[in-house]
């Protein structure tokens, strides 16, 4: 575009500002199986600002995961701790594709690569052992006394761990050898009148 100041023809070029580049997504790092739920732990991109996270799920055999309208969304699953979240209200025996996206600084990322996943009730015997992950809670529900489940936890460093429940059926929990038999002595414990509750072991 010309422009005439005092006899003199200045040429002005206009460019159209360009829009915020949108944060790079997260990466899943685990899903962990629980009663009709995935619990998900993702690492962060590295962006500023972050405001919150999103999870969305399809079932693995669906032929529709490239519309993204067939996904269901789960919004604002980050509590501001650990990067986990965690996805309710699943067929137990189904498989999920599970994506993680982050939204900081007036923008949204695009959805991480998709991670499968299938909602169990926990094993009953040490070979169908649940796997369960540092910092990543596992919804399960005992229904009776005589209900026992069964996890496996990898010790990756040498630290302390801590496992817990909560709700209001009184439990009890014993870490066994791999092979499911008692150690020697046993490590039994029941945290019976004692934080976090009266029912729930620590």
């Amino acid at each position: 575009m010309p422009l005439a100041v005092a006899g003199l023809v200045l040429s002005l070029t206009f460019v159209a500002a360009s829009a915020a580049q949108s944060p790079s997504a997260p990466t899943i790092r685990h899903v962990a199986a629980g009663e009709g739920s995935l619990s998900v732990a993702w690492e962060a991109s590295g962006v500023d600002g972050v405001v919150g996270y999103d999870l969305r799920y399809i079932e693995s055999a669906s032929t529709s995961k490239s519309d993204d309208a067939a996904w269901t969304v789960v919004g604002d699953v980050w509590d501001g701790g650990g990067l986990v979240g965690v996805v309710e209200g699943l067929k137990d025996g189904t498989s999920y594709d599970v994506a993680v996206r982050v939204r900081a600084g007036g923008s949204t990322s695009g959805w991480s690569d998709a991670v499968t996943g299938v909602p169990a009730d926990p094993g009953s015997t040490v070979d169908e052992a649940t796997r369960v992950y540092n910092g990543l809670p596992v919804h399960v529900e005992l229904g009776s006394a005589a209900d026992v489940d069964f996890f496996t936890f990898t010790v990756t460093e040498d630290s302390d761990y801590f496992f817990s429940t909560t709700g209001d059926v009184d439990t009890l929990g014993e870490f066994t050898l791999s092979d499911g038999s008692s150690r020697t002595p046993p490590l039994v414990h029941n945290n019976w009148r004692e934080e976090p509750g009266p029912n729930n072991f620590v």
